[in-house]
Order: C-alpha cells, then sequence, then structure tokens
C-alpha cells in the first residue's frame, strides 16, 4: 500500500510539472499571428484587385521566397491571382523603380502588396509557484511527502521568454502607385516559415476580402 501511494503521489505531482508547462506554452502561443489595426482608402470603393504581385520586403531571400510563394498560392485559394515578386525580380536588396514597374507590367498585376518587419520585442510569461499545502493524505507519510517536496523545491515556478514580431502590409494601386490599404500584424515568431507565412497570409487575405478589395470567393 505504501509503495503504490508514492507511486501514485509521484505520478500525480509529474502530471501537475506537465499541466504548469504546457500552460506556458499556451499562454505564449494563443496570441498566434493577428492583424492589430488596418486602414483602406474609403475613395476606391468597389475597387476590387484581381492579381496581386506579392513584394516581401527582407534580406532573408529564402525566407521572401517562402513568403511569397505562400501568399501568392493562399490568395489563388481566395479566388484572385498572386504573382511572387522574385519570379519576376530575382536579385535582393533595395532595386530600381524602373525595374519594378517593368517587373508589374509584365506580370499584368494591378496591385503590389508589401510586407517588412518594422520591429521585434521581447515577452516574458511568469508562472507562479503552486506550492502544495497541508492537510492532505500524502503529509502524513514521510515518502509520499519526500517525493511532493522535490518538484516544489527545484520548480518553484516559470519565466518564459519569447519574441513577438511587428509587421506593416501595404497594398498599392499598379496603376496610380497609390496607398489604398495598410495593416499591422504580430506574430510569435516560428522556426517553420513556411507555415509563419501561411498564418500571417491568411489573417491579411482575410482582412482584404473584408474591405472588399479581392475579388468575391464563389460559393
Amino acid at each position: 500500500h505504501g509503495r503504490n501511494a508514492a507511486f501514485r503521489t509521484e505520478l500525480a505531482v509529474k502530471a501537475i510539472s506537465l499541466f504548469l508547462a504546457a500552460g506556458v506554452l499556451a499562454l505564449a502561443g494563443c496570441s498566434s499571428t493577428r492583424i492589430t489595426s488596418s486602414w483602406v482608402d474609403s475613395s476606391i470603393a468597389g475597387q476590387r484587385y484581381h492579381k496581386v504581385m506579392v513584394l516581401g520586403i527582407t534580406e532573408e531571400s529564402g525566407a521572401r521566397r517562402i513568403f511569397e510563394d505562400e501568399f501568392a498560392r493562399m490568395l489563388k485559394e481566395s479566388g484572385a491571382e498572386g504573382v511572387a515578386s522574385y519570379l519576376r525580380i530575382p536579385a535582393d536588396g533595395k532595386r530600381e523603380q524602373r525595374e519594378i514597374d517593368a517587373a508589374v507590367s509584365a506580370a499584368g498585376a494591378d496591385a503590389i502588396l508589401t510586407t517588412r518587419v518594422v520591429r521585434v520585442d521581447k515577452e516574458t510569461v511568469v508562472t507562479p509557484p503552486t506550492p502544495i499545502h497541508g492537510p492532505v493524505p500524502y503529509y502524513y507519510s514521510f515518502y509520499p511527502y519526500y517525493l511532493a517536496a522535490w518538484p516544489i523545491a527545484y520548480h518553484p515556478g516559470r519565466i518564459s521568454t519569447y519574441d513577438i514580431v511587428t509587421l506593416e502590409s501595404n497594398l498599392y494601386d499598379a496603376k496610380s502607385g497609390k496607398l489604398v490599404w495598410s495593416a499591422r500584424s504580430e506574430a510569435i515568431p516560428s522556426p517553420e516559415i513556411d507555415e509563419e507565412s501561411r498564418a500571417l497570409a491568411r489573417v491579411l487575405i482575410d482582412n482584404l476580402a473584408a474591405k472588399g478589395l479581392l475579388p468575391a470567393r464563389s460559393k
């Protein structure tokens, strides 16, 4: 009986520790990718864009290509057409306006969507300790109490630090060069750039569609 009780106590303590760890991870990930603000030019009411060139503004060529590919693919799924800019402008870094204009014209795009990182902030989540207070059954036997006391003694709480990336996305009319839509978004970065790109594309495309800037989705 004593050993069984001790074993059950040990399992319970491990479960509590795992629950706390999972809670911190869930809290860190709950924000996911979201739009914090957006604006649309009210003077273009009724204007919908059917072919959008996607331009990621970054020095990281791999990240740029993955982002542009994912965004273009998801635009197509939404009923519009997307063009990854690197297919027309393969060189990385800042380009001359005439080069961009020529690429947009050759692609037949009627809008240009840009996205860049504005800043990266550090966020900290503190999970306070949850000490076990008596009277509870295992306080009255030495070994069950001994097992329960270790996690509390060595894991009084958790501090988790993670990054939050703020991004800016703009949509420009290709013919006039005028800004017609802008949004700020926040994301918790992930090692999986393709998944992160899809999450960002999803919230941005949903917002563009809600603002009436993309073709109506077929039912």
